[in-house]
C-alpha cells in the first residue's frame, strides 16, 4: 500500500472545494475527515475546517411564514423545487449551510411570487427575503430588495426595485424605439440631467443624445 502524503490530502482537499462537483466530487464536510488521515497537520486542512464550518444563520420573510429553499449558485436550479434543498418555514434558523460558498435562496408563499435572491455567508449570517404579491408582479420582472450596493459599485443604499429577467434584446429594443418610446414621457420617470442641469422634456432626437451621453 502507498504511503499517505500530504499531497493525497491536498488532492482530496481540492476535490472538496470543488464549486461544480461531478461524479467524482468530495462533499465539503466529508472532505475533512478524509484529508486528516493523511495529513492531520496541513494547513490547507485547517482553511477548509474552517470554510466548512455551518455558523448559525437566520432567515426572514415579509410575510412571515414563507418556505425557504437554498441551493447552490453554480447548479443553476430552475423552477422544480425538487432541485433544491428546504430549509424550513421562515422564520428560521439553520446551521446547514457552510461558511465558504455562494448560494442562492429561494422564497415560496400561496399568493406571493417565487422570490430567488443570492446568498454569501462571509457577507452576513442573516437574510432578509421581501415577497411580492402575485397580481402586483409586472410581466417579465423579478424583484431586487433594498441593500447595500456591492463592490465594486461605490457603497450605496438601493430601495427595492423591479428588474428585468433577461436583458433585453435587440428585437425588443427596436419594438420599442418602432412603438414611439422616445416620445412618451410616460416611459421617462426620472428627471433628465446634463452637465448638471436639469433638462425639459425633449424630442425624440435629442432625448437619444440625452441618454447616450
Amino acid at each position: 500500500m502507498g504511503r499517505k502524503t500530504s499531497s493525497t490530502a491536498n488532492r482530496t482537499l481540492d476535490r472538496g472545494k470543488s464549486p461544480t462537483g461531478g461524479a467524482e466530487a468530495v462533499p465539503q464536510a466529508e472532505a475533512v475527515p478524509q484529508a486528516e488521515e493523511y495529513a492531520p497537520a496541513s494547513p490547507a486542512l485547517f482553511a477548509l475546517a474552517e470554510g466548512v464550518a455551518s455558523p448559525l444563520v437566520s432567515f426572514q420573510t415579509t410575510p412571515a411564514g414563507a418556505q425557504v429553499y437554498i441551493s447552490d449558485y453554480v447548479v443553476a436550479a430552475g423552477d422544480d423545487l425538487a432541485q433544491w434543498q428546504s430549509l424550513g418555514n421562515a422564520p428560521l434558523q439553520t446551521n446547514q449551510i457552510p461558511r465558504w460558498g455562494f448560494y442562492r435562496v429561494r422564497a415560496e408563499k400561496k399568493g406571493f411570487a417565487s422570490l430567488v435572491q443570492t446568498y454569501f455567508p462571509v457577507s452576513g449570517l442573516s437574510a432578509e427575503l421581501t415577497m411580492q404579491a402575485a397580481n402586483t408582479v409586472p410581466p417579465g420582472m423579478v424583484w431586487v430588495s433594498a441593500g447595500l450596493a456591492q463592490p465594486p459599485a461605490p457603497p450605496l443604499q438601493l430601495p427595492g426595485f423591479w428588474l428585468d429577467t433577461y436583458e433585453v434584446t435587440n428585437r425588443k429594443f427596436k419594438e420599442f424605439v418602432d412603438a414611439g418610446g422616445y416620445q412618451k414621457p410616460d416611459y421617462w420617470k426620472q428627471p433628465f440631467v446634463k452637465n448638471g442641469k436639469s433638462l425639459s422634456w425633449p424630442g425624440a432626437g435629442e432625448i437619444a443624445i440625452v441618454v447616450r451621453c
